[in-house]
């Protein structure tokens, strides 16, 4: 071999070898004339790379003693010649297509045939490469060897030599006691479903109740939720089941809502976007395609008008898509997906390593794409889509220009003409193998979340379809009714299959693509917004359009809501064609929107909403929930769900509910502002315990609570010195707790036999820690407490007399505070003492058991307020920093002060109801 670098240095390379081992090799340098000689001893590179003998970036792929070796050592020995004619591969087939085994461990030899192209066949299993796509539910070793690891379902994806093939294994698992009961078949769906299910040995669970199939089927045909007036009516018909239904599904296909929700499903698809069209182009394709499902345009002129638009983009809105769709590649990329539910992305930069399709196809295909021409118009967002006689591609790799030519043929007589009429006839003809299966199957996923195809839009020999006689009989149904989309989407919900039930029983609940039971769908984004304002029944007020306008009616994803709702539940941007734009997972963020989110939040408490409504004037708290529950969840609550939520709705309970929280109720917070703005503030800092003595021989224990526990002699008059330190500087106020402690009696906190006690006097000194001459008594201007003695007030103990003073009787075992408001500021910087004297003269050992010592520089008046502290810390904190704990402790303190709250609290009830059930997976997810 030779060549140049940098087209200057020519090069020659010289190989010598034997045996299939290149043993040596040179190196010339034409320019310099400089020789490089290397002596490779043993095998040639050529085999020590797949060994594994020398670093290889693939790994190693063979084994030294394989059969595989051998014949590329044999073949290498013999001058590696090509024959031009030998027969190549033109189709394989895996054997069996379909196996079934019994349980873990369970092992199934897979045969691989492969029919060459002179006609010969022969058995290429251990040449061919198999995969599971699903490895937890089955293996597939080199050998062809199916092992079953669980009950399941995978596919087994064959490869050889450019050609492919799968198989379905079905593991059973323990299926003792499984036996198949009959259940009704609406039509041929029921029939290919059923016939599956038996052979996994499954059973199908139940119809679905009116009531859930109702909202089910009018959500996924119109894209909202059933009124209240249309659930009560449906449930008081006492026809037969299957004629109401029925008869519902009629109704909806082709109304007004089910022609806004296919309208802005193909919006999504088309790319229907201000972004690339420009408000008026957007509006005008949009407008459009309304107009095509209104009339239930037939899906082949539907698409052929799409592909074929030509002229202005404004009077023929359909060649927008020429618009959006600019690069012939790119072009032919989306077109497939879409169309045929094909990606030829994969094959764009070398051969599709899953499937048939190889990198000229992609190219010859994208030269249909390569002759549209686009011209500037008159009008702003305008564009004229021309077909043109020249325009080609060419093979990135080559540099040549490529020929259009069709990855595969089939009945359509695509004749002469402009490339992209040529690309019309081609791919919507009924014979195209893809084409009508593509868009059925996409349909199917609308109306169960998933296709039997999946991805639906991903169709090749690794992703067999599930039920692949299911999907052909709905591909020819569909052609055969002149690709009628609402015949399929009729023939769908009017299946048994649609209409189960979502709960499971002993034999179906695992699973997951058979359809034994009803799968859980999460409303899409535009949905669920609707669905929100109309069960709070408001009209949404989406920024820039009519006030009312839905989110399914709005053009394109340029609107957005104040909160960013719409597109974090996962409205697609509509820069792809593909479905897996629109995300309909749940994530952290959502669940925290939706409970704390204005979306939710302003629907429910909107004064003129259908909660306040129910609020005003249905009387019958029975009646409210019913009313809520149809709203929200297309049903009246169960006797159950009754039982448990009335309570809720009595005032007298509600005050000790935690949902009654500010924030939902806006009638209260001006109210509950002015309250909190009354209590006083403040924020109390314990002091470090120095010494204490005691003139009747009492002992003194520091207790890790900061507290001093009194022990030791107790006598009929005692005066107690304490000596703590702080920190704080300008203390306002001082802080006496008396606790109660499980040694004294009653607990106390006092001393006596009944445990109360009598502070007679507190006295203070404070003492600065760096100044100790300037020592004074503190002066205090007044003196509260949570709860005084009839007859001896805190305030006595600050009146210079020491035989009157503070008791608690009755109220013994009990925490209790005394508070002291200094007529100056005290303390300095650097650290105080303060040094206590608590004088107890009343005699009968009325001393204190437990005590600590607080202080605190807020701003004055410094008082007991008659709250617990836990309410005080709360109200403390600002309003939008507090916990959901603190929140519902304030608000409930607050409740209890205010009288004449009923039909307030009522309402705040209702609005909790409906904001749990707007949280429920049962108005979240379609059912």
């Amino acid at each position: 071999c030779h060549g140049n670098v940098n087209g200057k240095n020519g090069f020659r390379l010289s190989l010598r070898g034997y045996d299939g081992a290149f043993d040596h090799f040179a190196l010339t340098d034409d320019l310099g004339g400089r020789r490089f000689d290397r002596v490779v001893p043993g095998q040639s590179l050529f085999l020590k790379k797949p060994t594994g003998a020398v670093p290889h970036e693939g790994g190693q792929v063979l084994e030294a003693d394989s059969s595989h070796y051998e014949l590329l050592r044999a073949w290498v020995a013999g001058g590696a010649t090509f024959e031009k004619d030998a027969a190549s591969v033109a189709s394989i087939e895996v054997f069996p297509r379909a196996a079934s085994l019994v349980d873990a461990g369970a092992e199934q030899q897979l045969r691989v045939l492969a029919t060459l192209s002179d006609g010969r066949t022969r058995d290429v299993t251990g040449e061919a490469f198999l995969e599971s796509n699903d490895p937890e539910v089955a293996l597939v070793d080199e050998r062809g060897v199916v092992t079953a690891v669980r009950r399941g379902e995978a596919a087994v994806l064959v490869r050889y030599e450019g050609s492919y093939a799968a198989a379905r294994v079905f593991v059973m698992g323990d299926r003792e006691g499984w036996s198949w009961e009959g259940t009704p078949e609406h039509n041929f769906i029921d029939r290919h479903v059923n016939a599956k299910l038996q052979t996994v040995r499954s059973r199908p669970s139940g119809l679905c109740t009116d009531a859930e199939f109702l909202r089910r089927v009018t959500l996924d045909l119109t894209g909202r939720a059933p009124t209240p007036q249309a659930v009560d009516a449906f449930l008081l018909d006492t026809r037969d089941t299957q004629l109401k239904r029925d008869e519902v599904i009629e109704r909806l296909l082709g109304s007004p809502l089910f022609v806004d929700h296919l309208t802005n499903k193909w919006s999504d698809l088309l790319q229907v976007n201000s972004k690339f069209l420009g408000a008026e182009g957007a509006r005008a394709f949009r407008s459009w395609i309304r107009g095509q499902v209104a009339s239930n345009q037939p899906y082949d002129e539907f698409v052929a008008s799409i592909l074929g638009g030509a002229g202005s983009s404004l009077d023929n809105p359909p060649s927008a898509f020429w618009r959006v769709q600019r690069e012939p590649d790119l072009a032919m990329e989306t077109t497939t997906q879409l169309f045929l539910g094909i990606r030829f992305s994969c094959n764009k930069c070398h051969d599709h390593p899953f499937e048939r399709w190889t990198q000229d196809q992609h190219w010859q295909l994208a030269a249909y794409f390569a002759q549209v021409g686009r011209n500037k118009g008159s009008r702003a967002d305008e564009e004229l889509i021309v077909d043109l006689e020249q325009g080609e591609v060419k093979n990135p790799d080559s540099g040549q220009v490529v020929l259009p030519a069709f990855p595969y043929q089939h009945a359509s007589l695509v004749g002469e003409g402009a490339r992209r009429a040529q690309l019309v006839s081609w791919m919507t003809h009924r014979s195209n193998p893809y084409f009508a299966t593509s868009y059925v199957n996409r349909l199917w996923s609308y109306f169960h979340g998933v296709g039997l195809i999946e991805p639906v839009d991903d169709t090749r020999a690794g992703t067999p379809p599930t039920h692949p006689e299911l999907l052909e009989q709905l591909t020819t149904e569909f052609i055969d009714s002149g690709f009628d989309t609402r015949h399929v989407m009729r023939l769908i919900c009017q299946s048994h299959t649609y209409q189960r039930s979502l709960g499971t029983n002993e034999w179906n609940g695992d699973d997951k693509r058979n359809y034994a039971h009803a799968y859980a769908r999460r409303l899409p984004a535009e949905v669920l917004y609707d669905a929100i304002h109309q069960a709070a029944g408001v009209q949404p007020a989406l920024p820039g359009v009519r006030p009312g306008t839905r989110a399914t009616e709005l053009v394109d994803p340029s609107v957005k809501s104040a909160d960013g709702f719409l597109d974090l539940f996962g409205r697609p941007a509509r820069e792809s064609a593909c479905e897996c734009e629109r995300k309909s997972g749940m994530s952290l963020g959502q669940a925290l929107n939706l409970v704390n989110g204005p979306t939710v939040a302003d629907a429910i408490r909107h004064e003129e909403g259908a909660v306040a409504e129910i609020a005003r004037y249905v009387s019958s708290d029975r009646e409210a929930l019913r009313e809520l529950y149809v709203r929200f969840l297309g049903r009246p609550a169960s006797e159950e769900e009754q039982q448990n939520m009335l309570p809720t709705l009595d005032p007298a309970e509600r005050a000790n509910l935690a949902a009654l929280d500010p924030t939902q109720h806006a009638a209260f917070v001006g109210k509950q502002a002015e309250w909190e703005a009354a209590i006083p503030k403040v924020t109390w800092t314990e002091t470090e315990f120095a010494s204490a003595t005691s003139e009747g021989g009492a002992s003194f224990e520091l207790q890790p609570d900061g507290s001093v526990r009194v022990t030791g002699e107790n006598p009929d008059k005692e005066r107690t010195t304490l000596s703590v330190w702080t920190d704080l500087d300008a203390i306002t106020g001082v802080r006496l707790e008396v606790l109660p402690d499980d040694p004294l009696p009653n607990k106390g906190p006092g001393r006596a036999e009944n445990g109360n006690f009598v502070l007679g006097e507190f006295e203070v000194t404070a003492i600065p820690r760096h100044q100790p001459a300037q020592a004074k008594p503190v002066v205090f201007s007044a003196a509260t407490a949570d709860f005084s003695q009839q007859g001896w007030p805190v305030a006595a103990t600050i009146d210079g007399d020491p035989n009157k003073g503070w008791a608690v009787m009755p109220q013994f075992g009990l925490r209790h505070q005394a508070v002291y408001e200094t007529k100056e500021d005290v303390g300095a910087p650097g650290g105080t003492l303060l040094v206590i004297n608590l004088t107890q003269q009343f005699g009968t050992m009325h001393a204190i058991g437990r005590f600590r010592i607080s202080v605190t520089n807020a701003a004055r008046p410094v008082k007991h307020h008659g709250l617990p502290d836990a309410v005080i810390a709360a109200v403390a904190v600002p309003s939008e920093q507090r916990t959901q704990e603190q929140a519902d402790l304030v608000h409930r303190s607050f409740i209890t002060t205010v009288p004449g709250m009923r039909d307030q609290i009522r309402l705040g009830a209702l609005q909790d109801v409906a904001w749990a059930l707007a949280n429920s997976p049962a108005f979240l997810f379609n059912r």
